[in-house]
């Protein structure tokens, strides 16, 4: 699962390069004293993966796919999502994004009609901040399935335009 992890951020650094350089690494850790209910917290450009929830592939994976099955995560999803979207955190905030302007923008709602519209298309989770920052994470998050939403599709192909990198 680490192996895993660290390719798919390599992947995924290789989209958005600001992410690290010389003076400011991409940094995965593993933390022991994380809350329970926490799978991975990301912290600037260091995202620390609850090593309690990883220990066991087959548990974690039973954990997380109850919470998508509750609508709290991506429909669709699975703990391989964890990265995807924790890195969706590393560029809003290396890139100064800011999520809920972007989802306002796509559906020209305002903004507390369009953290309904996540809640309901995306994810419980994406609604539970009230300043969008969990857009982004589960947007990225919808990207790592074979099947993502059209919402999903015009937020990331946003972001890539901001930064200036290929649209999907």
């Amino acid at each position: 699962v680490v192996s895993e992890l660290i390719l798919t951020a390599s992947v995924l650094k290789s989209k958005f390069p600001a992410v690290s350089d010389e003076r400011h690494k991409l940094t995965l850790a593993m933390e022991g004293n994380m809350n329970a209910n926490d799978f991975a917290i990301t912290r600037g450009r260091v995202i620390n993966f609850n090593e309690n929830a990883f220990r066991d592939t087959e548990r974690l994976q039973e954990e997380y796919q109850k919470l998508v099955d509750d609508g709290w995560f991506v429909k669709g999803t699975n703990y391989k999502a964890i990265i995807h979207h924790e890195f969706g955190h590393v560029v809003a905030d290396v890139y100064g994004i800011d999520p809920l302007k972007i989802a306002c923008e796509i559906t020209g709602l305002d903004k507390m009609d369009t953290l309904q519209f996540v809640k309901k298309n995306l994810s419980k989770y994406a609604f539970s901040f009230s300043d969008g920052t969990e857009i982004i994470s589960e947007v990225f998050a919808d990207m790592s399935t074979d099947n993502p939403s059209e919402f999903s599709h015009e937020f990331y192909n946003k972001v890539l335009e901001i930064i200036g990198g290929v649209k999907k």
